[in-house]
């Protein structure tokens, strides 16, 4: 397993990107009217798979980090 830190270092990031950079790409290319329609699409494109992408890699790394403590906690119970 990761060093504690660096683990919660790279959750922190995740969910930044969740609930800022996603959200921003996402408003970035709704209100962008000054960028072309390419530009606009990307954005709103790129926000949702960011906002996908790293919610779904949080909740997974989650759930694996749950998973290893309860089995720790369950092979301490049995020494």
């Amino acid at each position: 397993m990761a060093d504690l830190r660096d683990e919660e270092l790279t959750q922190q990031i995740r969910i930044f990107d969740v609930v800022a950079l996603g959200p921003l790409m996402i408003y970035g290319g709704v209100k962008g009217k000054d960028l072309p329609g390419w530009a606009r699409a990307a954005l709103v494109t790129l926000g949702v798979t960011t906002i996908g992408y790293n919610g779904s890699n949080f909740m997974a790394r989650r759930e694996e980090v749950r998973r290893q403590l309860v089995l720790k906690a369950i092979s301490e119970e049995g020494e």
